[in-house]
């Protein structure tokens, strides 16, 4: 009696692979989306920047455009933490993403406060578009 061909055996050998070359896929797949939101983030941030400039110096009506863009900028900045996770990015980096968050929310809580706390409102977003850079160029 002959053995049965190579590849009649080896599907049973290669499903546990199979499976986990899909999850890697799957994973790659997640880390592109978590790019993809990085460079987005620094993109609405350099925007910021500019609605920032615009109204201060030409349209000051401008400034709910800059408040909105704002907001957005913390729903990204939450889904780069749950993509993070998601993905298995590296620790540093998942760091980095969980402390853009943050900063991303106390942005928000500066310019309400106002007065001598909201002079820290130029400050921590100079560190917020550091930290978008690192997470979008992976510095």
């Amino acid at each position: 009696m002959h053995a049965a061909p190579d590849h009649l055996a080896a599907p049973a050998t290669e499903a546990p692979n199979a499976k986990r070359d899909a999850a890697h896929l799957e994973r790659h797949g997640v880390r592109r989306a978590f790019d993809i939101v990085a460079y987005g983030f620094l993109s609405g941030f350099l925007a910021q920047v500019l609605l920032a400039g615009w109204s201060l110096f030409n349209e000051p009506d401008r400034w709910s455009w800059h408040r909105q863009l704002g907001h957005s900028l913390e729903i990204l900045a939450l889904a780069m933490v749950v993509l993070a996770f998601v993905a298995r990015i590296p620790p540093a980096r998942r760091r980095v993403a969980i402390a853009l968050f943050i900063l991303t929310m106390v942005q928000t809580m500066l310019a309400g406060i106002g007065g001598p706390a909201g002079t820290l409102h130029p400050v921590n977003a100079l560190v917020i578009g550091l930290l978008a850079y690192r997470l979008a160029y992976r510095v």
